[in-house]
């Protein structure tokens, strides 16, 4: 896990959500972890400002960004990357590598769009 600083906000890259804890909450958490349901209700428990994961290939009904939509019901922002562009369960390629594949409403209004780099995009929109 390593931890950045841009600005006033923190960033933590991260292989798995499941490392999430209270000293995460209102951060920027770069996670490697497919985004299904039970990756949302580690992200729930302690709301970070922006949670990525990883679409794990979208999945059947939509299983590998189950989180986007539940994060959503919550308020929370949240992104998913392609598979294809960083490897699921490493952080440092996420943060590296990244295109962001979906996002949900609340990343959109932070200005977050589909098909673009993720460390790009947060370094534009945070800094």
């Amino acid at each position: 896990m390593r931890k950045l600083q841009l600005g006033s906000k923190t960033i933590w890259i991260m292989d798995s959500i499941s490392y999430i804890s209270p000293e995460h909450k209102d951060c920027i958490i770069i996670s490697a972890s497919h985004g299904g349901l039970s990756s949302a209700r580690y992200a729930l428990g302690q709301p970070p400002l922006l949670t990525v994961f990883n679409d794990a290939g979208i999945g059947k009904d939509n299983a590998g960004i189950a989180a986007l939509a539940a994060l959503e019901d919550k308020n929370l922002a949240s992104i998913a990357i392609a598979a294809s562009s960083a490897r699921i369960g490493d952080g440092e390629d996420t943060w590296e590598a990244a295109i962001i594949s979906e996002i949900n409403s609340q990343a959109k209004e932070m200005g977050f769009t589909k098909t673009s780099k993720l460390k790009e995009s947060i370094l534009k929109l945070f800094a």
